[in-house]
């Protein structure tokens, strides 16, 4: 059985750890499944998604061109607080 500690470790873990997890876990449910020894009545048709977080999603890319030029326009008509280069890193 899987402790509350380590699903509070997952819960808190990279994004990268928590998706090799999941694919991990999914790979072991897919092994369970096409055993022979499974009862049909469980056998239900699945597919395994994978995340590639090295390719860009133009969705979310566009998404965060949009938020720019909102933020730009914002900071261009003052409604933007700005902080220094020296605040920020002093």
């Amino acid at each position: 059985m899987i402790t509350q500690k380590t699903v509070q470790q997952l819960q808190h873990a990279p994004i990268k750890d928590r998706i090799q997890a999941i694919e991990v876990l999914l790979e072991s449910l897919k092994q369970d499944i096409t055993h022979p020894e499974f009862s049909k009545k469980h056998r239900r048709p699945f597919r395994v998604r994978t995340f590639d977080l090295d390719t860009p999603n133009p969705e979310v890319e566009k998404a965060w061109a949009n938020e720019a030029l909102k933020r730009l326009q914002a900071y261009k008509e003052g409604k933007l607080k700005t902080i220094s280069f020296e605040e920020t890193f002093s």
